[in-house]
């Protein structure tokens, strides 16, 4: 993980023990994390993106309806929900 990813998000959020950084996008940040055991993608909105209830209520929106897509070409979601710094994941 990169200096400023660690400075982003601590080596562990909840039950998820934060890996690595696996990229960037328009609104997000990707990690490889464990959870329960298991490795997982965790996105978590990117602080100027989380810096409005709409952005956040978007973002966690978009998870929970994606919680309800069953399809071998759409990426689970596991769980969702807010760190203390107020971003999604």
């Amino acid at each position: 993980m990169t200096a400023a990813a660690a400075e982003e998000l601590p080596g562990e959020l909840g039950e998820f023990a934060i890996e690595r950084e696996l990229g960037r996008g328009g609104s997000g940040v990707v990690y490889a994390a464990t959870w329960h055991g298991r490795s997982i993608a965790l996105k978590v909105l990117r602080p100027d993106e989380a810096a409005t209830p709409k952005e956040r209520d978007r973002f966690l929106g978009e998870a929970r309806i994606l919680a309800r897509v069953q399809h071998p070409g759409v990426v689970r979601v596991h769980a969702s929900g807010v760190l203390p710094d107020g971003r999604p994941y």
